[in-house]
């Protein structure tokens, strides 16, 4: 059996690998032998200290003893462990196409285990006493100690209960907040997915050796989540792609379920969606959603009409869609986007021009596709 995974030795090796990251970072002399020529470019590979410390990350994901505490941290890092053994395949198998410095789509995990490392600081909660002193209502206090009934109301029973006997409902000791109790919820189910597919490797250090590699490398079946959809969107913080890879369906069909449902996918929407207390709140985020909505379904169907990702950018422009759900929309992880480039793409749409003698250009949206697909339809 192996030894358990404390978060302290995660903690341990992630300051190290800190450290050799920032040394490999700064170093930019032709004499270190790394720079190399890639695409006609000057490009840093990674070190071989760099590279053991990657190896370091399959040894951490690959038992599922592990402390509870430390949990939240090796699901950051099984997603980082994924990306290094395709960088690793890559280099084994097409150089040509593989970043020899690993690429954003390697380095980008360094900030969801930043957060996943980071010390949780919640807001503090008033004793009960004292908010019952400040007049706060019974309903209100429950909330914000996360006190609810199993139909999801605030159970200000228990509340009455603590007031007319203090201690009785609650001990500061073994408390948690409710904050925290979400993350962990969130945190638990994840690692129950996880723990369905995993499937321990003889030796993670291999992915970097060549002769080895095909050997060692056997396809697993790996389990569909068993959560629904809905709920699995209603967890705090979990992205499309996590609940698409949790499904095995494509993040197109986990939005186009999240539209049938009604449910906000995008941060800023669902936050005011969490927030909603009054009817003009509700009627604000419910428009929100209902926007939201329209735009995914457009941009699932009409828009993957056209040709070029220029010509949807221009044309989610022009109805009226922001660069930076512009930016989400189109999956940048696949199409190599970024927000500057969507601004580039949109500063780059060519001026309306009209020559004498000929009709003039008109502007790709989503109506003029519906309607020229409806004109073919009935061509037929």
């Amino acid at each position: 059996m192996k030894e358990q995974i404390t978060k302290q030795s995660i903690l341990d090796w992630w300051n190290n690998f800190e450290t050799v990251i920032q040394k490999w970072d700064a170093t930019t002399d032709t004499a270190s032998g790394l720079m190399v020529s890639w695409r006609g470019m000057n490009v840093k590979s990674i070190s071989q200290e760099v590279e053991s410390e990657l190896a370091v990350v399959g040894e951490l994901v690959n038992t599922l003893e592990v402390e509870p505490s430390a949990r939240a941290i090796v699901l950051a890092l099984v997603e980082f462990w994924a990306d290094i053994q395709a960088w690793a395949a890559g280099c084994h198998q097409d150089q040509a196409n593989t970043d020899p410095s690993g690429g954003r789509k390697l380095w980008h995990h360094l900030d969801a285990i930043r957060e996943a490392v980071r010390v949780k600081h919640w807001p503090q909660i008033e004793p009960i006493q004292q908010l019952v002193a400040e007049r706060v209502k019974p309903e209100q206090i429950a909330r914000m100690y996360g006190w609810y009934l199993p139909n999801g109301s605030p159970d200000v029973v228990k509340v009455q209960r603590e007031i007319d006997n203090p201690g009785s409902q609650m001990n500061w000791e073994t408390w948690v907040h409710p904050e925290q109790r979400t993350l962990d919820h969130k945190t638990n189910l994840l690692w129950d997915a996880h723990c369905k597919r995993f499937n321990a490797m003889p030796d993670p250090a291999t992915v970097f050796d060549a002769d080895t590699y095909e050997r060692q490398r056997q396809p697993t079946p790996v389990p569909v989540a068993p959560e629904s959809i809905e709920e699995l969107l209603s967890l705090e913080g979990i992205t499309v792609q996590q609940v698409a890879d949790m499904k095995q369906i494509s993040a197109d069909e986990v939005r186009r379920v999240a539209a049938d449902l009604r449910i906000p996918i995008d941060s800023h929407v669902a936050a005011i969606m969490a927030r909603a207390s009054t009817d003009r709140e509700r009627n604000l985020a419910a428009s929100l959603v209902e926007k939201q909505n329209q735009v995914i379904a457009s941009e699932t169907t009409t828009y993957r009409e056209l040709e070029s990702i220029e010509a949807r950018v221009w044309a989610m422009s022009d109805d009226g869609v922001k660069p930076g759900m512009i930016l989400k929309l189109l999956h940048p992880e696949n199409l190599g986007l970024t927000y500057e480039k969507v601004i580039l793409i949109l500063n780059s749409k060519p001026k309306l021009t009209v020559d004498v003698g000929k009709p003039a250009a008109t502007t790709i949206t989503r109506k003029a596709v519906a309607e020229k697909k409806e004109a073919a339809g009935a061509g037929l």
